[in-house]
């Protein structure tokens, strides 16, 4: 009978020790799964910026290339590797839109703005600023 005098008080601790740790251990695995969820978006908005840049930097390229006389201020919307087996983006067809403003800020300088924005907010606008000086 000492046997179950001295377990008489301790009745059901074991059940709510095994109950605490699995509450902190729930806890522990739905702040874990955040974190992965937000590193995977993180990552997935770092190859859109990577994308845009390179849109914005192929703009002013073309601009360049042809003379800044021939491209026009214009926006326009692109869908990069829509029908390529490399996916961009969480749906695997990122689209973007390019704004491309050409000014003369005096007679001898054109400047040309390219800003690139994805249409799914995970990365921020991409801006790019080049300017020629007419000698």
């Amino acid at each position: 009978m000492k046997t179950r005098r001295e377990w008489a008080g301790q009745g059901g601790s074991v059940l709510l020790e095994v109950l605490i740790a699995g509450i902190v251990l729930g806890i522990a695995m739905v702040g874990l799964s955040l974190m992965i969820s937000l590193g995977q978006s993180q990552v997935v908005g770092q190859g859109d910026e990577y994308v845009a840049l390179y849109l914005a930097q192929q703009k002013i390229e073309q601009c360049i290339a042809t003379g800044f006389g021939t491209c026009a201020t214009l926006t326009e919307t692109i869908c990069y590797n829509c029908t390529t087996a490399l996916p961009v983006g969480e749906s695997g067809t990122q689209t973007f839109t390019r704004a491309t403003t050409v000014t003369h800020p005096d007679a001898n300088t054109d400047q040309i703005t390219v800003v690139v924005t994805p249409t799914f907010q995970k990365a921020d606008p991409v801006t790019l600023v080049t300017v020629l000086k007419n000698v």
